[in-house]
C-alpha cells in the first residue's frame, strides 16, 4: 500500500512567495520544489468575479498552478514537444502545509539553486550573453506557442555559464489569466505579444544593468 501521509514542511524549506502560493523545497528529493496553495483573501465582488471566471469556481486556490499546467499540457498537445523553456509540472502533493503541486527545480553547477534573473543581474553586471539568452528563451516560448502573462526577471532562473552557455528557464507567470484570450485566437497577435515581452524583458535587464542614458536623466 502507499504511504499517503502528508510529508513535513518547516520555515526551513521555504523559498520565497508568490502568486498566492508558498514555495518551498522539497525535504528529501533535491530536483524538486512544492508549491502550497495559500487561503486567498476575499476580494470585492466575489461572486460576480467567479460567474466570470469559471475556473476560479472550479479550482478553488489550485487555479495559478493549473493554469501554469494547463499551458505546459497545452503546448505538448499543439506540438508534440515537452518545451524545455519551462520548469516542469511533476504531480501533487499532501503536505502538513496544505495540498501542493510539484514541478522541476533548477539548480546551477554548485547545486545551489539556480538565482533567478534580477539576481543575476544584480550580482553580475551586464553581460551581452545574458541578452543572447534572452532572445532564445523568448523564441523558444514562440516555438513552444507558450502564454506567458508575466514576463518579469523574477520569473525567469539563470543555469549555465558564459563559457557553457546561459540558460534562461520560466518557473512562475505561465499561462493566460485574461478572460477572453484573444491574442491566442490569432498567430500575428501572438507574435506580435512575443515581440513586446522579449523586448520588454530585455529593457528591464539593461535598466538594472547598464548606467542610465542621458534621455533617461531628469
Amino acid at each position: 500500500m502507499l504511504d499517503r501521509r502528508p510529508i513535513p514542511l518547516s520555515s526551513d524549506h521555504e523559498l520565497a512567495l508568490g502568486g498566492g502560493r508558498i514555495i518551498y523545497a522539497h525535504p528529501t528529493r533535491h530536483d524538486v520544489v512544492i508549491k502550497v496553495f495559500r487561503r486567498s483573501r476575499k476580494k470585492p465582488l466575489g461572486l460576480l468575479r467567479k460567474l466570470f471566471r469559471r475556473r476560479k469556481a472550479r479550482y478553488g486556490r489550485m487555479l495559478n498552478s493549473f493554469v501554469e499546467i494547463e499551458e505546459i499540457a497545452a503546448s505538448v498537445g499543439r506540438t508534440g514537444q515537452v518545451p524545455a523553456c519551462c520548469a516542469q509540472f511533476l504531480g501533487f502533493i499532501q503536505t502538513d502545509q496544505g495540498a501542493g503541486a510539484m514541478f522541476e527545480a533548477l539548480r546551477g553547477a554548485d547545486g545551489a539553486l539556480a538565482p533567478h534573473l534580477k539576481a543575476h543581474a544584480a550580482a553580475h553586471g551586464h553581460e551581452p550573453k545574458i541578452e543572447a539568452a534572452i532572445v532564445r528563451l523568448w523564441d523558444a516560448v514562440e516555438a513552444a506557442r507558450l502564454s506567458v502573462s508575466d514576463r518579469a526577471l523574477v520569473n525567469v532562473v539563470v543555469t549555465g555559464s558564459p563559457d557553457a552557455g546561459y540558460v534562461l528557464t520560466i518557473v512562475d507567470g505561465l499561462g493566460d489569466r485574461t478572460l477572453i484570450p484573444i491574442q491566442r485566437m490569432s498567430r500575428a497577435l501572438y507574435a506580435r505579444k512575443c515581440r513586446r515581452l522579449r523586448a520588454e524583458m530585455l529593457a528591464a535587464y539593461r535598466a538594472l544593468t547598464l548606467p542610465p542614458t542621458s534621455k533617461d536623466s531628469p
